[in-house]
């Protein structure tokens, strides 16, 4: 753990966050909204999933059957979108 955490803004583009933290050697960042409250936080295992890197998930077509509509349709977000929100794990534990 380390005291000098270099935050993101809720819209910040993920590929401005992915640099970050690679910069940093974070494997992940805190999410601050517009008042700076910590509303998430991006780790690396959230920027595996993205269609500009071909790491978003392929399933076969019979694999729908077993799935909800809601539960595709988040992986589809998560894969396309663009700012840390989108991908952010929402809402974290925190311990002062």
């Amino acid at each position: 753990m380390t005291r000098d955490v270099s935050p993101v803004q809720s819209n910040t583009p993920i590929a401005e966050a992915a640099a970050k933290m690679a910069e940093a050697r974070f494997g992940g960042l805190p999410v601050l909204d517009d008042s700076g409250a910590l509303t998430g936080i991006v780790t690396e295992d959230d920027l595996l999933r993205r269609v500009e890197l071909g790491t978003s998930p392929h399933h076969p077509a019979w694999f729908s059957f077993f799935r909800s509509p809601g539960l595709a349709a988040a992986d589809y977000v998560r894969a396309h979108t663009r700012t840390s929100e989108d991908i952010m794990t929402p809402d974290p534990s925190v311990v002062g």
